[in-house]
């Protein structure tokens, strides 16, 4: 009987821990973490780590790295559940004994490429998920009386501006007409004007 009684408290254990797990994987987030140069100290809310795919818990993060010979860097980011994100450094040189580190490690200075070309696709793609009118900027009005394009946000870099340049209310009332028939609304876009000298013609 206590055989029995033992086995089936076994199992109702493991039943509870398998749905512990199930539920907490579902939950968890991934970062891809590179910082270069690659023997740098990295530490993330105070732990350390290494470059490489790591799943964390949903939250907010403070990612430290420093390296002798260069400059201490960190950045701060948010993970929401099962999201995927690109987490990385280039560390600069700020002594003479470094000041051609990247020159001379050419592997390291790949990986730096390779961060910042991660980084600002990552980037790219946030803008895009923020303002999906993007992807059919730029945009030129007939006969080219008005451009329509986009442009950095230094105070939310993920809600970039939506510029307009032209040289008439005409014009500005035509771009506007235009991304209104695309589907989006005015008021959620973060708009730019730009007045646009009229091309005199000699």
């Amino acid at each position: 009987m206590k055989k029995v009684l033992l086995l089936i408290i076994s199992v109702v254990v493991l039943i509870y821990l398998g749905v512990f797990i199930i539920n907490s994987s579902n939950k968890t987030a991934k970062i891809k973490l590179l910082v270069v140069p690659t023997q740098a100290t990295i530490t993330i809310n105070g732990n350390s780590f290494s470059n490489g795919i790591i799943n964390l818990k949903p939250g907010k993060y403070n990612l430290k790295a420093s390296y002798s010979g260069f400059k201490s860097q960190q950045e701060s980011f948010n993970l929401k559940p099962k999201q995927s994100l690109i987490v990385g450094l280039v560390l600069l040189p700020n002594t003479p004994r470094t000041a051609n580190f990247y020159k001379i490690h050419l592997n390291q200075e790949q990986l730096s490429e390779a961060v910042a070309s991660n980084l600002s696709n990552q980037f790219s793609q946030q803008s895009v998920n923020n303002e999906p009118i993007i992807k059919f900027l730029p945009h030129n009005g007939p006969n080219y009386n008005y451009s329509i394009n986009y442009a950095d946000n230094p105070s939310n870099p993920t809600k970039p501006f939506i510029q307009i340049t032209a040289n008439n209310p005409l014009s500005i009332d035509a771009a506007i007409e235009w991304i209104r028939s695309l589907g989006y609304q005015i008021s959620s876009l973060n708009l730019q004007f730009i007045n646009q000298a009229p091309v005199i013609k000699l």
